[in-house]
């Protein structure tokens, strides 16, 4: 895998405060956790044992955590950014596709749309965005 990374996005609104890793990962991403609800309300993830995020957001939705088996990796992330609850600009869906294993879906896709597709064996190895209450904005690090 390439040690150089490529910072794309991010997408969404400029509310709350920037957020992003404090090492960059030179391995996969393992695991993700994010909450959800209507919106995209909360992210933490782990790139080997190289980081983990602290809880970014918050919210009362449903927490869920996707590890990924020693072959996995993602190779897809997309959503949806728009109007949420007086806010001009959030995080309301996001979809999640681990190789050809499975994908997940969270929030309620509404607004703008966005895609990155990763492609020729790249993976997406950690995400930065912002985030208050929920999340405003994400955007990813891609090996290439």
């Amino acid at each position: 895998m390439s040690t150089t990374l490529v910072k794309v996005g991010p997408w969404g609104g400029q509310g709350g405060n920037p957020q992003d890793i404090d090492v960059l990962p030179d391995e996969r991403l393992t695991s993700m956790t994010i909450r959800s609800g209507d919106v995209i309300e909360a992210y933490v993830d782990t790139a080997g044992n190289d980081y983990t995020t602290d809880l970014w957001g918050g919210g009362n939705g449903s927490f869920t955590k996707i590890e990924l088996g020693d072959d996995e990796y993602v190779r897809e992330i997309s959503g949806t950014y728009g109007p949420y609850d007086n806010v001009l600009n959030l995080v309301t869906s996001l979809n999640i596709i681990v190789t050809n294993v499975a994908s997940f879906s969270f929030g309620n896709a509404q607004g703008d749309t966005f895609s990155i597709p990763v492609e020729n064996g790249g993976q997406i190895a950690g995400f930065y965005g912002r985030s208050g209450w929920l999340i405003d904005a994400i955007g990813v690090y891609i090996h290439p």
